[in-house]
């Protein structure tokens, strides 16, 4: 028979032994849930960049959409100018030319070379 002594030992080196176990086992599970959690986060992480896309797709067609019915507009108010509410570039002097042969200068296309309305521009609008 095994003195009490020996007994004890014998009974904490099993103790021991289990607890290594205990411990490998939960090292074990703490892994694969970090590798599950890792995976989740992929996961949600994908799906928000494929929302972000989506959501920059529509943005996008929408704002196309939005200059395309705009363009739209302005040709058919012939140049956009009267339909914004602005004076066309014009000089004073075919700002006036304008006014007294009753010419709708938003209707006259400048000639000068930055496209400004001249007083040639009123009067060749007038005949």
């Amino acid at each position: 028979m095994l003195s009490e002594g020996k007994q004890n030992k014998k009974g904490l080196g099993g103790l021991g032994s289990a607890l290594g176990n205990v411990t490998e086992q939960v090292g074990e599970v703490a892994g694969r849930a970090t590798e599950q959690v890792g995976e989740a986060t992929q996961g949600v992480q994908d799906t928000a960049g494929q929302a972000t896309q989506q959501a920059q797709d529509a943005s996008g067609g929408a704002a196309q959409q939005a200059q395309d019915t705009a363009g739209e507009a302005t040709q058919e108010t012939g140049g956009g100018q009267e339909a914004a509410g602005q004076q066309p570039d014009a000089t004073s002097a075919a700002s006036q030319k304008a006014e007294e042969l009753g010419v709708n200068i938003a209707q006259v296309e400048g000639s000068d070379p930055a496209g400004r309305i001249t007083l040639k521009d009123v009067t060749s609008a007038a005949k």
